[in-house]
């Protein structure tokens, strides 16, 4: 018995020990996401990543949804910055299927997952991601990111030959009160919508009103302006633009833009050699993209997958989840079957007690009514009897003692009743036994030897005494005689 109460200490204690630690690493995780917020707010991005991890571990995704869901945004951040896309993507549709409350963090996790299509030409991929990201700012009032999401939207939309689309945003997006940034971003994506279908002097035009060349990234105003520069027959201020693209740490892309325009001028120089040489360093930059891509294929599969198959898989935690619910309401609905079965057990238990106890009352009452009608019955008999034995001369004679006697006897001591309220004479005793005996006014007036209208007077004033009328007098006696 000893061994089973230290075993239960024990139990409690390693019980105890395992809440203490749970909510401490939830108190860790908590501060660890509030770290990461506060550095992001300042644009640096947390790069703990144990940390992180750790905190979003801690985290139940039933209960703290949108901080375990930023815990897995900052971890898609910091794979997205050393290029390991597919990864990154892991964590932002980890974050994504918890369905944070905070708008704005679903506005960046299917943002990022668009620039990610972006970055390998899936422009109808990116454009889906687009339009899942733009309602989330909206919600969250995040003007500038809208503004920015709606520009890259503007691009894509030229990218995927949709130029009416492209049209329609850009559109909505200038009637807006830009800063500089955006204002720059806007021009320059207009000058590439002007490169997509030739129209240079457009692009030259749009390129012109560029207030910040850095808001686009330069090599993307540089490339622009190169190849406006080049079909607008200005061939050497191209070359000087292409230049400046190939000086610095530059896409692929752009320097892809960049060799064709050195490639075509060597052409119009009829310089072979550097014709070819720019060929080659061409071939060699999509080389490079085509490998980028085979490194990020997995990261858009993914993607495509989470859009057609949305839903989160069940883990093993969610069905256990799942079994204990469906467990508790089981339990439930049984509990609440006995209950509503021992309540309308006592429902019944209680009717059917007071129908036993209405019966038994009915009983009770009909037992009573049989007394009365046999005590009645009796009573009259004996009436009967006396009123045949009776004569006129024992009233006469003076003999009431013994009359009221007998008479006492045979009617259940009334006469006992009568004398013991003291309001009544001799004479009036005696008025009542005939009374009681039913006799008619001559015998009456024969026995008390008086008038018939004194008969009258009598019987209304001894009423009067009993609390009944002359009328119903006789009946009155017949009831005290039965109680």
């Amino acid at each position: 018995m000893l061994h089973r109460h230290i075993f239960f200490v024990f139990e409690a204690i390693i019980i105890s020990l395992i809440c203490s630690c749970s909510m401490t690493a939830k108190k860790d995780a908590l501060r660890t996401v509030a770290e990461a917020d506060s550095l992001d707010h300042a644009g640096v991005l947390f790069s703990d990543t144990l940390r992180l991890q750790e905190a979003a571990d801690a985290f139940y995704s039933f209960l703290n949804r949108t901080e375990k869901a930023k815990a897995l945004y900052y971890l898609g951040r910091n794979y997205s910055v050393k290029n390991e896309d597919a990864t990154a993507v892991d964590y932002y549709i980890a974050a994504d299927r918890l369905k944070p409350k905070d708008a704005q963090l679903r506005g960046r996790l299917n943002g990022n997952m668009a620039y990610i299509c972006k970055q390998q030409n899936k422009d109808s991929l990116a454009l889906i991601m687009y339009n899942r990201t733009i309602p989330f700012y909206e919600s969250a009032n995040d003007t500038l990111r809208l503004l920015s999401i709606a520009l890259d939207a503007s691009l894509a939309y030229c990218n995927v030959n949709d130029f009416q689309a492209a049209d329609s945003v850009w559109n909505k997006i200038i009637s807006t009160n830009l800063n500089t940034y955006h204002h720059s971003r806007a021009m320059g994506i207009r000058a590439y919508y002007y490169n997509s279908f030739c129209k240079y002097d457009s692009a030259l035009y749009y390129l012109n009103k560029v207030e910040s060349p850095q808001a686009l990234s330069l090599d993307f105003y540089n490339a622009q302006r190169a190849i406006a520069l080049f079909y607008t027959e200005k061939p050497d201020s191209a070359v000087w633009y292409a230049n400046n693209i190939l000086e610095y740490n530059s896409s692929y892309r752009n320097k892809i833009i960049a060799y064709n325009v050195l490639r075509e001028k060597a052409y119009i120089d009829k310089d072979i050699a550097t014709a070819q040489k720019m060929h080659d360093f061409v071939e060699e930059m999509q080389n490079h993209i085509d490998i980028e891509n085979e490194t990020r294929i997995r990261a858009i599969a993914k993607i495509e997958d989470y859009l057609l198959h949305p839903r989160t898989p069940l883990t093993l935690a969610d069905k256990l989840l799942i079994a204990l619910a469906a467990f508790l309401l089981v339990l439930f609905s049984i509990i609440v079957f006995f209950v509503k079965k021992k309540s309308r057990k006592t429902i019944r238990d209680h009717e059917n007690s007071l129908m036993e106890r209405e019966n038994r009352v009915a009983q009770h009452t009909q037992k009573e009514q049989l007394q009365i009608a046999e005590r009645k019955q009796i009573l009259e008999n004996n009436i009967a009897k006396v009123r045949k034995s009776l004569s006129a001369k024992s009233f006469a004679q003076g003999k009431e003692a013994a009359l009221f006697q007998e008479i006492n006897a045979k009617f259940f001591q009334l006469i006992d009743k009568l004398e013991s309220k003291r309001i009544f004479s001799v004479v009036e005793l005696k008025f009542l036994i005939v009374v009681l005996l039913d006799y008619d006014y001559s015998t009456i007036s024969e026995y008390m030897n008086c008038a018939r209208n004194g008969i009258s007077k009598t019987k209304k004033r001894i009423a009067a005494k009993l609390g009944t009328t002359g009328a119903k007098l006789h009946d009155t006696l017949i009831e005290l005689s039965i109680k």
